[in-house]
């Protein structure tokens, strides 16, 4: 016998035992797959996954072009209001109007998830400079400042 023969005979049950662990592993594999698929379908109407995930996609669109919208709105609003203010160092009735005019606009906005803390931290950041000007106090003025400032920082898109 030859040396490759030998081999085979020698080694013919290692080599069927391996290739029986193979196929039960790949079945196993298959069969967990297949548990899986069907509880994440289970109680679904069949033919309503596809509906679904365009719903889901058709949702996600929606979100973003909110998003966007959201973000033009917010950033007209905010230049226009940061630009209006500074000619009004001197006259604070305008600038309380103005203020409040600008805070009615971005509460009217509609807010994604995505930016709700942003949108409180404005309306916030707004009403701290109403109380400033309201009690003419400079040390108000000057944190509202500085919050604008963080504003415009961390929501860069804002300044663009």
């Amino acid at each position: 016998m030859s040396k490759a023969q030998l081999f085979v005979d020698y080694h013919w049950k290692q080599i069927t035992a391996a290739l029986v662990v193979v196929v039960a592993l790949v079945a196993w594999q298959t069969i967990n797959e297949e548990l899986t698929l069907k509880k994440a379908r289970e109680g679904q109407v069949a033919g309503a996954s596809d509906s679904n995930s365009a719903q889901q996609i058709k949702s996600e669109d929606k979100n973003q072009q909110l998003i966007i919208a959201y973000q033009a709105s917010l950033k007209n609003i905010l230049t226009e209001y940061l630009q209006k203010r500074v000619g009004f160092a001197n006259d604070q009735d305008s600038w309380l109007s103005t203020l409040e005019q600008t805070k009615a606009k971005v509460l009217e906005l509609n807010v994604p998830d995505e930016y709700k803390e942003l949108h409180l931290l404005v309306v916030t950041t707004l009403d701290q400079e109403r109380g400033a000007l309201s009690q003419d106090n400079q040390n108000k003025k000057q944190a509202a400042e500085s919050a604008w400032a963080e504003i415009l920082k961390q929501y860069f898109w804002l300044n663009n």
